[in-house]
């Protein structure tokens, strides 16, 4: 079932249509990996498969929250506007019943808040998107790392990058195939830098890899660009129909401006509140430009590629080129958990 923010998400997108990048390359990992890439794959899957669940409950739940606030407006002032709360309308005996569907919102509001601070909703996520992204890069990290370090067997990304803040969690499963790992993977890689087979299946991997990532940050500055372009159109227009209502209502008295005046305003805020909590400006902007500059690692590799024979200066060249790509993705992947990290549920 689809999660609630990705329908909300759709709805503000209709008739919109989001450009497709190019798709990306396919090439299998090199034979020498193929041990460790069967291994480590039941653990990316499951760990993939909870940060994404992870993800849709906290995003769902910071969207509802907004959504239902605004709701709660609008079920305030229904009643006044529309006449009911007066003792000789019809419809007066249901006051009681309107009141208490407002306090249900209101106390679905309290409610969802407090449970996803107790529970720690963003935390939670945050750590294992952390944990699902080096685990599906941990074979890049191994074959980089190479057959002969012998140093932090436990942890792979603390031997490429050291104290970069990149390393994996004492006692997480990365740690645990790491050192499940690390000796099998010693053997299969002796010699790998220095195999042409090697570098060749290893290049195109690399390219692979990368391109997948590009289409990935096209399509979601696509996506998020357009998401912002849409939420500021509804919230201007709610803003202008606001202000044409307030207008109005100095020389007509309807009913229905009031509800216009009251709760166009309070769902404009919610708009706006929930794309700037989903960082969809900063997302648009940070995924153009990791496109740009992974775009060009993948040329840079792709070049490489195009040398007779890799032993010497173009192993070296590869190895640079796909390690500064690799330090890329996790900086990247850092510095949005850094910004992600202190919008905590609270409407603000």
């Amino acid at each position: 079932m689809m999660a609630l923010h990705d329908v909300l998400q759709r709805l503000l997108l209709i008739g919109h249509s989001l450009p497709q990048p190019p798709l990306p390359l396919r090439a299998e990992a090199p034979a020498r990996l193929a041990g460790l890439m069967a291994a480590v794959r039941p653990a990316q899957q499951a760990l993939n498969a909870e940060a994404t669940a992870l993800g849709h409950r906290y995003r769902s739940a910071f969207w509802g929250l907004y959504l239902l606030s605004a709701l709660a407006v609008l079920l305030a002032v229904l009643p006044v506007a529309l006449g009911w709360a007066a003792a000789e309308h019809p419809l007066h005996a249901y006051a009681l019943v309107w009141g208490l569907l407002e306090v249900g919102v209101i106390a679905s509001v309290a409610l969802l808040y407090r449970r996803g601070m107790r529970e720690d909703w963003q935390g939670r996520w945050l750590a294992a998107r952390a944990e699902a992204e080096l685990a599906w890069y941990l074979p890049l990290a191994a074959a980089l790392r190479g057959a002969e370090a012998q140093d932090h067997r436990d942890d792979w990304y603390a031997g490429l990058f050291g104290s970069a803040g990149k390393g994996t969690a004492p006692g997480s499963t990365l740690q645990r195939l790491c050192l499940a790992q690390s000796g099998g993977l010693a053997q299969a890689l002796a010699g790998a830098w220095q195999s042409e087979e090697f570098l060749r299946g290893f290049g195109h991997w690399a390219c692979a890899l990368l391109s997948g990532q590009v289409h990935y940050h096209r399509r979601t500055a696509a996506r998020y660009r357009a998401l912002l372009h849409r939420g500021h159109r509804l919230s201007a227009g709610l803003f202008v129909l606001t202000a044409l209502a307030a207008l109005l209502h100095l020389f007509w008295h309807a009913p229905w401006l009031l509800i216009a005046t009251t709760s166009f305003p309070a769902f404009g805020a919610a708009l706006h509140g929930a794309l700037v909590q989903a960082e969809a400006h900063r997302l648009a902007d940070a995924s153009q430009q990791m496109a740009q500059a992974l775009s060009a690692l993948q040329a840079r590799v792709e070049h490489t590629l195009q040398a007779p024979s890799l032993s010497g200066e173009p192993a070296r060249e590869l190895y640079e080129t796909a390690y500064e790509a690799l330090a890329r993705i996790l900086e990247e992947h850092q510095g949005w958990h850094m910004v992600v990290r202190p919008h905590h549920l609270p409407l603000a």
